[in-house]
């Protein structure tokens, strides 16, 4: 895992935490892509929303979730 790249971020990357599969950090937009395969977990829900809110509290970016699927049918 790259945690060099997220220094400025103000947010510490924890391995025993349960970090999305994917984190993009879009700076024109100050946003972080926080992106979640369905075949690893469940699609992103309200009790995994606050998860992932409290995992990047420290980080003053605003937090988009995504969930991808394997393809258009298992959505």
């Amino acid at each position: 895992m790259e945690t060099a790249v997220f220094a400025p971020l103000r947010f510490t990357l924890d391995s025993a935490a349960k970090m999305p599969d994917v984190i993009i950090h879009w700076r024109a937009r100050t946003w972080l892509l926080l992106i979640e395969a369905v075949t690893n977990a469940v699609p992103v829900d309200g009790k995994r929303r606050k998860e992932l809110k409290d995992l990047f509290a420290g980080d003053k970016a605003g937090l988009v979730s995504v969930t991808t699927f394997e393809n258009s049918r298992t959505m």
